[in-house]
C-alpha cells in the first residue's frame, strides 16, 4: 500500500499538500505586500483570481520541489 507523505503535528497527521498550501499562502501574502509597495497591485484587474492562481501555482511548485519523485 502506497501512502502519501504526512506530517505529525499537534497530535494529528496532516497531508503534505496542506503544509505546501500554508507555505504558498504566506509567500503570496509577502508578494502582495511587495506588489502594493511597487504599485503593481494597482495594475491587476482580477486580483482575487490572480492571487488565487498564484497560491495554487506556488503550492504545486512547492509540492513538486519538496516531494517530487
Amino acid at each position: 500500500m502506497v501512502q502519501g507523505p504526512t506530517f505529525y503535528m499537534a497530535g494529528a497527521f496532516f497531508p503534505s499538500w496542506m503544509v505546501c498550501l500554508a507555505g504558498a499562502i504566506v509567500i503570496v501574502l509577502i508578494l502582495r505586500l511587495i506588489f502594493i509597495r511597487t504599485g503593481l497591485d494597482d495594475l491587476l484587474t482580477f486580483r482575487l483570481m490572480t492571487y488565487t492562481a498564484m497560491v495554487v501555482a506556488i503550492a504545486f511548485a512547492l509540492a513538486l520541489l519538496i516531494y517530487g519523485r
